[in-house]
């Protein structure tokens, strides 16, 4: 029996290879020799065992097997043929330097620019002739807000550069390796006196990225409200920077976080409506005209809306069922999606550990695999069909991609099916009026019947999606999923799969021994999670010490305001790997009082002082007050000798929030301290975690 996706057996090496080359560094001259090797032995492989019927027969297997090891040796060179050697701070700062700005992000009060090192020749020509040798990304910091920049401008500059670090608090996020992996290693924060633009080159990349700039600008000028604008630009123009943190927790607790996103399910839309438009060509026979128009609008749509990887996916995947029309072939959408994966992975191989590729391609795949096997409605009952394959299609979606964002964001919805079924009707008229709003627009036309409509649209959702949330037993938070658990899942699901096609007694049972292990595994991970304990924390604005015991925290700050959803936020994975379910902000601390004693607070047997004013040198007392930990916080001014006569600490605890000069000055009284103290630098030895 022939397969129904040929291109799995090349999609999975591949895979594997880009994982192999991230973890391991080969040189690119091993790769390649290596490359050689293999594509020879496939076609000797194949050329041999062609020779005899009886070879082709019993040895089939033997080119396959080739085969797979020539995708995964495809997939370590394209790692790291796209792979970038990491550029030397010392080589680059203080030095003047040119480089070109490859993607823009807007904060608070901040602008971050992600931007390419020119080559040595490139700034000669902006009249930099002692420019440093070395190309690469870089991540730089702006300490205002300037919407003047585009991608593509040529800036000049000069800054201190440092090598991008963790904070080194426990379960974090690895942002080190996660800029590593898109070739960035060094950043650096400058004043708008520190550039200036000399120049402007373009790219296709950039020409997009200048596109969907041009319509959400359009968008966000026009009269609609605050609410339509963001749900515009986020859910049909795909820039998913204009929509506000709480309104995405909102969609993604209540399960409809994916229409936030350009994916299969906008494409189909579009498809579905050019269709609609088109359809009058197929009665003038000019119907390869119409798969023509269609497959450049699409790609039209792809181009103006940045280019994400869900897009591209969806975007090939159509291109493909419609070719397979057009020669009057059996399309696969199985094959279709392991093709677009592999011309993904092919051009950008890092795209493999993006969160927004692996939910996309996880559900799109479930719902392949299991939808015709789950819907045993006839289709000749059209309607009914049409209802049960859509209920079932969002199932298996949530099924298939449930666990990687339980894993990424800690949150699992179990009532989206209600959401979905409220919001998705009304999802094709929302993307249609606001293709024609934004046409309008183009044209420096505004409707106020459109505006009207949308903003009711926008309503509808928005207020579904906060209904839905508000359910009781509507999503499961501060859930923790080990990436162990992941790979059991998803093997799981895999003889799920197996068994639904082949009923095998075999694959049965493996699929329950599977999720037996998941059970056991998770209970392992709860039994073996401490239930109390304190971190000291490392932040570059403040030091937070987060104690916990039984699911419950207490936040102990000084120099920082912090209310619980922003910690929350910003900790997310600890408090869900520790199991801390609520944060308690007592307004009054132990550094507040006046008294050494009582100045202490114990947590786990341990005396804590935290030094969070420069009142506090001159507290006294007749006997220095014993202290497992005396932090000096970025508050605090005073000289260290001041403290120590009256604490008495086993280690002296440095925030990472200390300024430059305070962190010189304490620098130089460290050498004077008994050797019986300890000095832990936050900024570079990591957190503190002490538990039981």
């Amino acid at each position: 029996m022939l397969s129904k996706a040929p291109l799995l057996r090349c999609l999975v090496p591949l895979s594997i290879g880009i994982i192999i080359a991230d973890y391991a560094t080969l040189p690119l001259w091993t790769v390649i020799a290596m490359l050689g090797v293999a594509l020879l032995l496939l076609i000797v492989a194949e050329w041999w065992v062609a020779k005899s019927p009886v070879r082709a027969i019993r040895l089939s297997y033997l080119p396959t097997t080739v085969l797979i090891v020539v995708c995964a040796l495809v997939g370590i060179f394209t790692a790291v043929l796209h792979s970038t050697v990491p550029i030397s701070a010392e080589a680059i700062s203080g030095k003047a330097i040119t480089c070109r700005i490859e993607q823009i992000s807007h904060r608070e009060s901040s602008t971050e620019l992600t931007a390419t090192l020119l080559p040595r020749e490139k700034q000669e020509e902006y009249g930099d002739s002692e420019a440093p040798t070395p190309s690469g990304s870089l991540q730089i910091f702006l300490d205002h807000r300037n919407f003047s920049l585009t991608e593509g401008d040529i800036i000049a500059l000069s800054a201190q550069f440092h090598p991008i670090s963790n904070l080194g608090n426990p379960e974090e996020f690895d942002y080190r390796t996660f800029m590593a992996r898109r070739g960035c290693f060094l950043t650096a924060s400058i004043s708008e006196k520190s550039y200036h633009t000399v120049g402007h080159t373009d790219d296709f990349f950039s020409h997009s990225l200048h596109a969907r700039r041009s319509l959400v600008n359009l968008v966000l000028n026009s009269s609609l409200s605050v609410e339509a604008k963001q749900l515009i630009c986020t859910a049909v123009v795909g820039d998913a920077s204009i929509i506000d943190d709480d309104t995405r927790a909102t969609f993604s607790k209540a399960g409809i976080a994916h229409m936030l996103a350009i994916s299969g399910l906008h494409t189909g839309i579009i498809l579905a409506l050019l269709s609609l438009i088109l359809r009058p060509l197929d009665r003038l026979r000019l119907r390869p005209l119409r798969w023509v128009i269609t497959i450049a609008a699409m790609a039209t749509f792809l181009f103006v809306t940045g280019m994400s990887a869900s897009a591209i996916r969806a975007t090939i995947m159509a291109a493909t069922a419609i070719a397979a029309v057009a020669w009057q072939r059996d399309g696969s959408g199985l094959n279709s999606l392991c093709l677009a994966a592999i011309l993904i992975l092919t051009f950008s191989p890092m795209s493999l550990f993006s969160v927004g590729f692996q939910l996309s391609f996880a559900a799109v795949a479930a719902i392949l695999l299991l939808s015709g096997k789950i819907n045993a409605i006839s289709r000749r009952r059209t309607i009914i069909y049409s209802i049960v394959t859509w209920i079932a299609a969002t199932l298996i979606a949530n099924v298939g991609c449930a666990v990687i964002s339980a894993h990424y964001f800690h949150t699992l919805p179990l009532l989206s099916i209600i959401s979905n079924i409220i919001v998705l009707p009304i999802l094709p008229f929302f993307v249609a009026v606001s293709l024609i709003a934004i046409l309008a627009l183009s044209l420096g036309v505004q409707f106020a019947e459109l505006n009207v409509l949308l903003e009711w649209l926008t309503s509808f959702i928005n207020g579904t999606a906060d209904a839905a949330a508000q359910l009781p037993f509507a999503y499961i938070d501060n859930l923790y999923v080990s990436q162990p658990v992941v790979a059991l899942y998803y093997l799981a699901f895999a003889l799920a799969v197996a068994f639904v096609y082949h009923r095998k007694f075999a694959t049965g049972i493996g699929f329950l021994a599977t999720c037996a292990t998941i059970m056991l595994w998770i209970a392992v991970e709860t039994t073996l999670t401490p239930r109390q304990g304190f971190f000291i924390l490392n932040n570059r604005h403040s030091t937070p010490l987060l104690s916990f015991s039984h699911g419950t925290g207490s936040l102990w700050c000084t120099d920082s305001q912090w209310s619980e959803a922003d910690f929350s936020k910003s900790f997310s994975n600890l408090l869900a790997r520790y199991r801390i379910s609520g944060i308690n902000i007592p307004s009054n601390h132990p550094s507040d009082s006046l008294t050494a004693a009582s100045s202490a607070a114990v947590i786990c047997r341990k005396r804590i002082v935290m030094a969070s004013h420069t009142d506090m040198r001159y507290l006294r007392a007749s006997k220095p007050v014993a202290c497992d930990y005396l932090i000096i916080t970025n508050r605090y001014y005073g000289n260290l000798a001041d403290l120590l006569h009256t604490f008495s600490p086993k280690t002296v605890v440095l925030s990472g929030a200390l300024f430059t000069d305070r962190r010189d000055r304490i620098a130089q009284e460290l050498p004077l301290l008994p050797d019986s103290i300890a000095i832990h630098d936050i900024a570079t030895q990591g957190a503190i975690v002490v538990t039981e």
